[in-house]
């Protein structure tokens, strides 16, 4: 059943705030721009107590010479899609939620949102979109690589990960 009305959240606004602009700079300009830590811990509360239902991206590959541009001349916006389920598998590995929540928030709840035609479950006819991952205990590094030569300039280099591996 399609829902009306919904709430999304993307992991840039859950996991970096203010006290990351020093570090990053214009690397993480976007809008709706970063606001407090404390902000960080509301958004957090609202989607395990589901007034927040879908975690979502707001992808834009910008090269890094353009997030380099002194503000207002960078865009906004970060390269998002690629890195956001390690991101939140990352915080599965932390206790912060579930592998069963991240499963939620960002496959049925987003089915449920945008009710895709023969996707988002495992039945007879339907697209098979399975994601396989590995869920390493221990820190681990990111690379900063991904599939896009655009944007290899962006990593969350302090986070771990679990690993996306099919």
């Amino acid at each position: 059943m399609r829902q009306r009305r919904s709430h999304h959240v993307c992991p840039h606004h859950l996991l970096l705030n203010t006290g990351d602009y020093p570090r990053l700079g214009s690397l993480i300009q976007m809008n709706r721009s970063l606001k407090t830590e404390q902000d960080n811990q509301q958004l957090w509360q609202a989607l395990l107590d589901g007034r927040i239902q879908v975690i979502a991206t707001d992808h834009a590959p910008h090269t890094l010479e353009e997030k380099q541009q002194p503000y207002p001349a960078s865009p906004s916006g970060l390269p998002a899609v690629e890195n956001s389920l390690a991101l939140m598998l990352d915080q599965v590995n932390r206790g912060r939620c579930s592998l069963q929540q991240i499963a939620h928030w960002m496959s049925d709840a987003p089915a449920r949102v945008w009710d895709p035609v023969d996707k988002c479950r495992i039945h007879v006819g339907y697209d098979a979109d399975l994601v396989l991952v590995d869920m390493p205990k221990g820190p681990q590094r990111a690379t900063g690589t991904s599939s896009s030569r655009k944007h290899r300039y962006f990593r969350f280099d302090d986070r771990g990960h679990g690993y996306v591996v099919l």
